[in-house]
């Protein structure tokens, strides 16, 4: 598969994939969009990659959406393409997107490591994420509200990380408050702070770990998790024990136990994933 505007390179049951517009802060165009929505999809069918790595070129994750392609779509008295419809095959995130109905539903954990500024859209990227990784370098802004834009999505993911008043200062101070990687750290929107030049390689012995666990478990436990968003407690539990039944592997149950008793590493069953 060939991209314009990313990288998509898979590896050891690792995907990675890296936004690659650095003349732009790999801002989401009509076309990143577009190829995003398509290497979502490729990862979430495919039985070899187990994990992803998102991440971004350059000296910037991500600045969000590219707000030249909107203002010249509007000089030209246009709707701009992220507000047209339908909008299938434009991508905002990888996780169900519940207010749009679009199924693009990544089930498999994803790895984001933020190499530097991060701003808008690109925090729907990194909130969606299971282990969010920071470099030195990274910084993390909403400027949305100094633009006469709401960020609606951003804000929300992030409060599921992040306590309520610290999203609510970034959200509504817009450009005038941006959080260092390490103050994030502190807020817990990332796990951990890194030089950038260990960054990747930090990213890839997570995903090797995580690739070390029984897929079936991991693919349900992380289901569960970002379906939460969506659910009540008691809702989340009995859609846990779904996923559960789903994805169980007697197989598996059997051996982890008897790796653990005989001191040795498991030797899982891979299963193809079972979901759509």
């Amino acid at each position: 598969m060939e991209f314009e505007t990313l990288r998509y390179e898979k590896n050891d049951h690792v995907a990675t994939i890296t936004l690659n517009r650095p003349d732009r802060q790999n801002a989401l165009n009509g076309q990143l969009h577009r190829e995003l929505w398509a290497v979502w999809n490729d990862f979430r069918f495919d039985g070899e990659s187990w994990v992803a790595i998102l991440t971004g070129a350059g000296e910037s994750f991500c600045a969000g959406e590219d707000l030249e392609e909107i203002a010249e779509a509007l000089r030209r008295d246009e709707v701009p393409e992220r507000y047209r419809e339908p909008r299938d095959g434009r991508c905002w995130g990888y996780r169900y997107e519940h207010y749009r109905r679009r199924k693009l539903n990544v089930w498999k954990p994803v790895i984001v490591a933020v190499n530097g500024p991060c701003s808008g859209t690109g925090l729907v990227l990194v909130g969606q994420g299971d282990v969010i990784l920071a470099s030195e370098t990274a910084t993390f802004s909403l400027p949305e509200v100094s633009l006469g834009l709401v960020p609606v999505e951003e804000a929300l993911y992030l409060a599921d990380r992040m306590p309520l008043g610290a999203v609510l200062r970034l959200a509504l101070l817009g450009e005038a408050e941006v959080l260092t990687a390490n103050r994030a750290h502190e807020l817990a929107l990332v796990s951990e702070v890194l030089p950038a030049d260990a960054l990747l390689e930090r990213a890839r012995t997570i995903a090797a770990t995580i690739n070390d666990q029984a897929g079936d478990a991991v693919r349900a436990m992380a289901t569960t998790m970002h379906a939460r968003r969506d659910l009540g407690y008691d809702d989340s539990l009995v859609l846990g024990y779904e996923y559960h039944e789903r994805f169980e592997n007697v197989e598996n149950m059997l051996e982890g136990p008897r790796a653990f008793t005989e001191k040795r590493k498991p030797a899982w069953t891979i299963r193809p994933p079972r979901m759509g």
